[in-house]
């Protein structure tokens, strides 16, 4: 897992807030992640979209995200090879989503063998998904 660099300052100014609005979405290859300058939604290409779900069953403990096995329904098009989560805003808008962590097809268990042809794709998280660093 890594996370894009101009969000670690959101992260540690709190202004993410870590229990509620996070979502999944699934990318393929047309999308390169520059973590050093990538921010906001709009910056994944359409074309690299595959599909997208909010994240339920989060829990944020100690410093530490948890997420319940992820459902992604009817899944079609392109292999998903990466995912990125991210905080959809209130706006609802592209340009003010935060992308928060990116992970690779290895990264989270039913990626690897998933060939999207219409059904659903079980997603099962490392534990925990997110460790903050406490800073004294």
């Amino acid at each position: 897992m890594k996370t894009y660099t101009k969000n670690i300052d959101r992260t540690f100014k709190g202004q993410i807030d870590w229990s509620s609005g996070l979502w999944i979405i699934l990318l393929d290859t047309a999308y390169t992640p520059n973590f050093d300058t990538d921010e906001f939604l709009d910056d994944l290409p359409s074309a690299a979209r595959v599909a997208e779900v909010a994240l339920t069953g989060l829990t944020f403990a100690n410093r530490e995200l948890a997420i319940a096995q992820t459902l992604i329904p009817s899944v079609t098009g392109d292999k998903p090879t990466q995912a990125v989560v991210y905080q959809r805003k209130s706006t609802n808008t592209e340009t003010t989503s935060p992308l928060l962590m990116h992970y690779t097809q290895a990264e989270v268990a039913g990626m690897t063998a998933y060939n999207p042809s219409g059904n659903n794709v079980a997603l099962n998280w490392p534990d925990p998904v997110l460790d903050i660093p406490q800073i004294t």
